[in-house]
């Protein structure tokens, strides 16, 4: 049941983040496309603007108000030659008005003259087009005039006190255009190279920038009414990604962000999963063989006072003698069993307490050495490079420390167990390394770990609790030092290093 709600976990956080990343890939390419037609209608809108620019500054330098008085407007409506006079000397060509200034100058006290449009708001009223230019006359509500490149009589009762010259000129400058849409694309903040095409109603078309509109990917079309009717006038560019992408990039850097968040907190919330249900079969693995551990030496003293009750003890003091052994050695080992979970408990909330003292390792590691070369038929060498190596140490437990390496290198390695010490000038190397091959890479990283035992299928020949080698590294690192475990071709070494300055 557990691998099942495991496998289908693994599969639930796969569909999620699989997800995660569609649904943020969606978005972003939504975002892509959603900046991309912004982008494009922002350069078509400053080609509007362009063009409405280009057409105002045209009608500014085309057209002159003259405003007369009451005089003025008296001379106008009898037809006394005076307005006549002054419309003449106007100089009125293609490139617009002339010689306003010193008519300006010379001006009379029935009217004054300005150049440009007027604001006030007048209705439009189209008259017949004549072969070179469009007469367009305008009237406000109390007939104000506005007349092309010639006057045409009209009554007298429509006349007011403004008059409007224009000159119509329809023509497209592409030089001028180019530079009015290079200062609203500067306005707008964008880079792009581009080029224009103006198609007119009759006539060729007219191209800048040419080798620009060969390779466009992309373009758009001006929308502005100010452009002579039927004409049409394009921007080409090429394709915009690069500067669509830099727009969003804030976008895409959160999104990317959060989604590694998602995937990082999904792969966490597994990896501590999967380390509880390790830990939870660990410490079902310890209760086993703890439970074994105390089962034995319980059932050895319950035999051993179970003899003493069955006969006299007065008639044999012997045996009675070797049953109360018996049981002080299992009580003994029950104590030791118990200690050792209480120093577990221990390290895990406080640490080891350490009481240092200057002390030598070498006779440390020969007494070490000898004492487990009585209980074992394997050879157990000591080889030191130094005649002494003393280093600040608590000796009780950094001897315990060497003696949990030493005895799992007598219970679980080969039959040539060996002890090197070496001295350097700022630490003290101790190795312990026999020619076994029982540990594997894969238990390289977890041999430290609380409860860990190297599984050895339904073999159980050596009893353990799976916290000595725990013991050691926590010993170890409390001293300031380190121990790490080395795997080579027919040998396994722990290496332990105490520095001492």
């Amino acid at each position: 049941m557990e691998k099942f709600n495991g496998k289908w976990m693994v599969y639930l956080i796969a569909i999620v983040i699989g997800a995660t990343i569609c649904i943020q890939v969606y978005w972003n390419y939504k975002s892509y496309l959603t900046n991309k037609q912004q982008l494009i209608n922002e350069v078509q809108i400053g080609l509007d603007n362009a063009v409405n620019s280009y057409y105002e500054t045209l009608a500014q330098r085309n057209t002159v108000n003259i405003v007369l008085n009451s005089a003025g407007a008296k001379d106008f409506s009898e037809g006394n030659g005076a307005f006549d006079s002054l419309i003449q000397r106007i100089d009125m060509s293609s490139k617009g008005f002339r010689g306003l200034d010193s008519i300006t100058k010379d001006r009379s006290d029935k009217f004054t003259l300005f150049r440009g449009t007027i604001p006030d708001s007048l209705p439009k009223f189209a008259l017949p087009v004549s072969d070179t230019h469009k007469q367009v006359h305008e009237y406000d509500s109390t007939g104000s005039l506005i007349i092309g490149d010639t006057i045409k009589p009209l009554t007298f009762d429509l006349l007011t006190s403004k008059v409007i010259l224009s000159i119509t000129q329809d023509s497209l400058e592409m030089g001028v255009m180019d530079s009015l849409f290079t200062n609203e694309l500067e306005r707008k903040k964008i880079q792009i190279p581009y080029g224009l095409m103006l198609t007119p109603e009759t006539g060729k078309e007219m191209k800048y920038h040419p080798e620009i509109i060969q390779t466009a990917a992309l373009s758009t079309t001006s929308r502005s009414t100010f452009l002579p009717k039927g004409s049409k006038l394009e921007v080409f560019f090429p394709d915009v990604q690069a500067l669509v992408l830099k727009r969003i990039l804030g976008g895409i850097l959160l999104s990317t962000i959060l989604v590694l968040a998602v995937i990082g907190s999904l792969f966490y919330l597994m990896a501590t999963i999967n380390k509880q249900k390790q830990l939870a079969e660990l410490k079902n693995d310890f209760i086993s063989n703890i439970t074994h551990e105390f089962k034995t030496p319980i059932a050895t003293i319950h035999a051993a006072l179970e003899g003493i009750t069955d006969f006299d003890v007065l008639k044999d003091p012997e045996k009675a003698k070797s049953y109360v052994g018996m049981s002080k050695d299992q009580l003994a080992k029950l104590n030791l069993m118990v200690e050792k979970l209480l120093e577990t408990a221990s390290f895990d909330q406080h640490g080891p307490i350490l009481n240092k003292r200057e002390a030598d390792l070498v006779p440390v590691l020969r007494q070490l050495s000898e004492n487990h070369q009585l209980n074992t038929s394997k050879s157990i060498t000591l080889k030191s490079e130094a005649k002494e190596a003393f280093a600040p140490i608590d000796a009780l437990h950094f001897e315990n420390a060497l003696n949990n390496v030493l005895d799992n290198a007598v219970k679980y390695g080969g039959d040539h167990i060996q002890l090197f010490l070496k001295k350097t000038k700022s630490s003290i190397e101790i190795t312990i390394q026999d020619n076994g091959t029982s540990l594997k890479l894969s238990d390289k990283d977890k041999i430290f770990d609380k409860f860990h035992r190297v599984p050895q299928g339904n073999v159980h020949n050596v009893k353990g609790y799976g916290i000595g080698l725990y013991h050691t590294k926590k010993i170890i690192q409390a001293h300031g030092g380190d121990i790490t475990l080395h795997l080579g071709k027919n040998q396994t070494a722990f290496k332990i290093v105490i520095p001492y300055v």
